[in-house]
């Protein structure tokens, strides 16, 4: 499903995430109200926001991941999703205002995001933020350890992960908590970023970059071990 994206839009959004301002207005969710509005949310995030790994994500080649970056519609039926758990709650909220107003789209979330208020998307981001977030398994994939040089000391013209993200993963109200998500998820959106199709933020294209399909592989495969 295609969007209409304006000018002001765009230019507001990436003032928002370069210099990390809140959205005026903003104000702390209720994560009790949040939770009677995430009905719709548990099918894909899990009622606690732990979502589920789907085995059909095994079989998701780096074409299936580019091709989901650029919004193919056949990968609706079997979308990788991310666990929210835990996630920082200005941030969570800046992602389901960025899918209301067509900045980020999803065949799944847009339409359900449109039809937030304001105060639905604060609530909701509380909740998902006072949930206890689980991580996966540290990884056996001997991709890991590269993963782990990459995200803690970056490579010749690449700033490591760790600078934004933290040394644990955990992020802040700019970046996304990625400790513990799943390997799936992070690869597509590192492809989205990488691609160009997702442009919410300036710092990362210039990191992602630099990554080969090998390294973003290895990158994923480190980070949903931490905790």
């Amino acid at each position: 499903m295609g969007s209409v994206r304006t000018w002001s839009t765009v230019v507001a959004v990436g003032i928002v995430n370069l210099f990390g301002v809140v959205p005026a207005g903003y104000a702390a969710g209720d994560a009790a109200a949040g939770k009677a509005r995430v009905g719709i949310c548990k099918v894909c995030h899990g009622l606690d926001g732990n979502s589920p790994a789907n085995s059909y994500w095994e079989r998701y080649t780096t074409q299936d991941f580019q091709n989901m970056a650029k919004g193919q519609a056949k990968y609706s039926r079997n979308p990788v999703w991310p666990k929210l758990a835990g996630q920082n709650e200005i941030y969570l909220a800046k992602q389901l205002l960025n899918y209301k107003t067509g900045v980020r789209t999803d065949h799944n979330l847009w339409e359900f995001a449109g039809e937030l208020s304001k105060k639905d998307m604060e609530d909701i981001a509380a909740y998902f933020a006072a949930q206890k977030p689980k991580s996966e398994p540290v990884s056996t994939d001997p991709a890991a350890k590269l993963g782990e040089e990459l995200f803690k000391k970056g490579k010749p013209g690449m700033k490591p992960c760790m600078k934004c993200h933290g040394l644990s993963g955990h992020g802040n109200e700019k970046v996304a908590r990625i400790a513990g998500q799943h390997v799936a998820y992070i690869q597509k959106q590192i492809w989205a970023f990488k691609l160009a199709e997702r442009k919410t933020t300036l710092e990362m294209p210039p990191v992602v970059e630099k990554l080969t399909e090998t390294e973003i592989k290895a990158v994923a495969e480190y980070v949903t071990g931490l905790e």
